[in-house]
């Protein structure tokens, strides 16, 4: 008589035990998923908001420096600065900050995209002067500018970011 073996076990999964593991698995990266989603707009965001700090630094930086070297002032205005030789304008269109050397050189581009440009012009004591009447009398200039979202389409739309810089001309050349 020819006596069975007894049946060994082998080691392994079923079928079944493979197909539960894949379900959970499933399951903890569709909860996952959205998490994931989130970390990527806020770093999208966080880097439009790098954007619109890096174009406010130049741009400040830039005119702060070119009025404080300026010789002759020829216009002051919101959105507009031309001294000595050179014009800063933002662009209608596009809302960017353009620079020229002469009105017959191509406008070249600085930073942007702005919302606005604001300029006030101040005397000697502090006190506001109109930028259009008498630019002798103007001895500090307060330039603020206004950045725009450079990407609107790109997720929530970021707010605005403001900056203020206080530029004392030199007058005594």
């Amino acid at each position: 008589m020819v006596r069975a073996s007894p049946r060994v076990r082998e080691a392994g999964l079923t079928l079944l035990e493979v197909l539960a593991v894949l379900l959970l698995l499933g399951l903890v990266t569709a909860a996952a998923l959205p998490l994931l989603t989130v970390a990527e707009a806020s770093y999208a965001d966080a880097h439009r908001r790098q954007e619109m700090v890096r174009n406010l630094q130049v741009a400040a930086d830039f005119l702060g420096r070119h009025l404080r070297a300026a010789g002759t002032l020829w216009e002051l205005s919101d959105g507009r600065l031309r001294f000595d030789a050179v014009e800063f304008f933002l662009d209608d269109a596009s809302g960017d900050l353009m620079f020229r050397g002469s009105a017959a050189e191509p406008a070249s581009f600085l930073a942007g995209p702005f919302r606005s440009m604001r300029v006030a012009c101040l005397d000697q004591l502090g006190n506001p002067v109109d930028c259009g009447a008498d630019l002798s009398a103007v001895r500090q200039v307060e330039l603020q500018l206004t950045a725009r979202d450079p990407d609107p389409g790109g997720g929530a739309p970021l707010p605005d970011l403001t900056v203020t810089v206080w530029v004392v001309l030199r007058r005594d050349r």
